[in-house]
């Protein structure tokens, strides 16, 4: 896939999506009809979308060329596009179902799509637990506890974070009735910020 600090046309892939990711978020803001005026940050999220189409359809090409050349290439790969890719090479007919640009679509839409709902969910759930502080301190006792017990463990750490299963996790009972509890809440999914 794209490497974190490899150049596109000059960006970096940070530069790219944080562009991309703010015309987006301007338009969730704004009028449909102002959508597409021809602001700097208008112009500036078109050319990023086309560096971004252009290396990912050459990462596809990349791909699908090495397939053909050699079946077994990339076949233990879990990533979308070569799954996608690895399925048209071995049905001839999904070329049409699949055309390039539809990888794009999918990935895109896999990746990117669920980005503010989960966002604003997350932060929904975060923000009323803390508004209720007899919950909000059994929950952080509970994961705090959980916490020592695998640090003690000498448990693999994300930072200073060590990693839980999710066996572990489901044994978080407090943590799992607030969440459970959260469903039955109302929630303003479209204006979550208050």
């Amino acid at each position: 896939m794209i490497e974190k600090q490899k150049p596109l046309s000059g960006f970096t892939f940070e530069e790219v999506a944080q562009a991309m990711m703010s015309g987006i978020n301007d338009r969730t803001n704004s009028p449909e009809f102002t959508w597409n005026f021809p602001t700097a940050k208008r112009k500036k999220e078109i050319v990023m979308s086309k560096i971004l189409r252009d290396a990912f359809n050459s990462l596809v090409r990349e791909i699908d060329e090495n397939i053909a050349k050699d079946p077994d290439y990339h076949r233990d790969a879990s990533d979308l596009v070569s799954l996608i890719c690895r399925f048209r090479h071995e049905n001839p007919s999904a070329k049409e179902i699949y055309p390039d640009d539809h990888i794009f679509g999918e990935c895109f839409s896999f990746l990117g799509a669920g980005h503010d709902t989960t966002t604003y969910a997350i932060f929904w759930a975060i923000d009323t637990i803390s508004r209720n502080p007899r919950v909000y301190s059994m929950v952080q006792k509970e994961i705090e506890g959980l916490s020592q017990r695998l640090a003690s463990d000498g448990r693999d750490c994300i930072g200073s974070i060590p990693i839980p299963t999710f066996a572990e996790l489901e044994s978080l009972h407090v943590l799992s009735a607030a969440i459970k509890g959260l469903f039955y809440l109302p929630f303003n999914a479209l204006n979550p910020r208050y």
